[in-house]
């Protein structure tokens, strides 16, 4: 994921078992991402969730999805 911040968010919500790296599992049970504010500009990585479901991407630095 090209964008720091949206790393480490995805990082903190989704790494259940904190190994750093996401599985197969761990990507597919992200249903939803809660991205409030912040400088994150590259959202890029989003397509690595199949199951979401909802996206709140609000106050971002984003010219595209």
């Amino acid at each position: 994921m090209p964008d720091a911040e949206f790393r480490e968010y995805v990082k903190n919500e989704f790494d259940i078992d904190e190994d750093n790296k996401l599985s197969q599992d761990e990507r597919n049970d992200a249903d939803l991402i809660f991205f409030f504010s912040g400088n994150v500009s590259d959202m890029t990585g989003i397509a690595y969730f199949p199951n979401i479901e909802s996206l709140y991407c609000q106050y971002l630095h984003l010219t595209s999805l």
